[in-house]
């Protein structure tokens, strides 16, 4: 199977190119004539991986946020929303609130000091003591 590109690879794993490259940032691909088949298949089942998982922790924080999972309200066309979706239009899954935003707000309430009226940490009105 000689001149197998990454976007073939991708396209056959199943995997939206655009949305991966949106995901990972910058990746490094070899060039083709760098990489035996073998090594390609290897590279694309990891970065199918590695996508997969960032769509799933994006998903579940969409719905813990009360968010559309498919575009979080940027798309007017999208099928899910119709580009309502923004954070807090929905009412966020209790499971995935609790995992990802009960830590956050522990943490605010933990760290805000009571005696000022501006949301400042505890840590910044401490130094300035």
């Amino acid at each position: 199977m000689s001149g197998i590109t990454l976007e073939t690879l991708l396209s056959a794993l199943g995997v939206d190119e655009t949305a991966l490259r949106q995901n990972l940032g910058h990746v490094e691909v070899p060039k083709p004539n760098d990489q035996s088949e073998a090594e390609w298949r290897a590279i694309a089942r990891d970065l199918k991986r590695s996508n997969d998982a960032l769509l799933q922790h994006t998903e579940m924080l969409a719905c813990g946020l009360g968010a559309c999972p498919a575009c979080w309200g940027a798309d007017p066309d999208c099928q899910e929303c119709g580009g309502v979706g923004h954070p807090g239009a929905f009412l966020p899954d209790e499971r995935c609130f609790r995992r990802f935003v009960v830590p956050v707000l522990k943490r605010l309430t933990e760290t805000l000091d009571p005696h000022d009226d501006s949301p400042t940490r505890k840590e910044t009105s401490n130094e300035q003591s």
